[in-house]
């Protein structure tokens, strides 16, 4: 083998070993769904004023293109080789209004009566996946094996921390638009959730998609829900969004007509 291809095959090692054939392929499947995708977009974290990176950025928006809605995905890619990332679940952590789902699902302060009214609909509240909250949801995160910083945990403020920076952005008129965010987190390692029996034993069960409702008021509100999923599980998670957004961009148009007409 020449010093060139050693060098060559060297360099693929530690693209593969770092992660970014990984986020490329996720911005890839973005495009596919025909998302408009930005890679490496950086913001000011609104608590340290540094700028930091996420990931991928894929936003969506109506076919009517004259409509001033945008649904965004807030994505945090992250290779954990050999650490699969536990979710820790209880019945305990599920929401108890009907509609709150829905509510707190993190958008811009304009959109804060059109959520509210599209809370108490039944299908939107407890039809749609885009907006579910599992019966046994997850309340805490932890990658195994981790002698360090919890990345985990890290990668859930930052996608959070993300979503903030861009929704204060919206709100202070910077680019005008009503937005709902997604934020998500793409693993390609296993996933795990963990529960106790009725022994009060841990049971750890192979999941491909997992929910936390995290309970912080970064957002403003009583808690944040983010979804992870496994690589292979997000064609699945995004063929869903496919289905079900354009029903929720008509409620955004009715609303807004009906705004107008009064």
């Amino acid at each position: 083998m020449s010093e060139e291809n050693s060098l060559k095959d060297n360099v693929a090692d530690w693209l593969n070993n770092e992660g970014y054939p990984f986020e490329m392929r996720v911005a890839k499947e973005f495009s596919k769904y025909r998302y408009q995708v930005t890679q490496s977009s950086y913001y000011k974290d609104p608590f340290t004023e540094k700028s930091r990176e996420l990931d991928v950025v894929a936003t969506k928006r109506p076919k009517d293109l004259k409509q001033n809605i945008r649904f965004k995905f807030f994505v945090e890619c992250k290779s954990s080789i050999d650490k699969p990332w536990i979710i820790f679940t209880s019945p305990h952590n599920h929401p108890s209004s009907p509609g709150l789902n829905v509510a707190i699902t993190p958008h811009t302060g304009t959109l804060n009566e059109f959520m509210w009214e599209l809370s108490k609909k039944v299908k939107f509240k407890a039809q749609l996946e885009l907006f579910r909250i599992p019966h046994e949801a997850g309340h805490s995160v932890v990658q195994s094996f981790n002698t360090g910083k919890d990345s985990a945990y890290e990668s859930v403020n930052q996608v959070i921390n993300a979503v903030k920076a861009n929704i204060d952005n919206e709100d202070e008129g910077r680019f005008g638009l009503d937005m709902i965010a997604y934020p998500l987190i793409v693993t390609d390692e296993k996933l795990f959730e963990c529960k106790l029996d009725s022994s009060n034993e841990p049971v750890l069960t192979e999941v491909k998609r997992s929910t936390l409702v995290w309970y912080d008021d970064i957002l403003g509100t009583p808690f944040t829900i983010v979804n992870i999923v496994t690589e292979e599980e997000l064609s699945n998670l995004l063929e869903t969004v496919e289905e079900e957004l354009p029903e929720v961009f008509q409620e955004y148009i009715t609303h807004q007509k009906q705004k107008r007409e009064n």
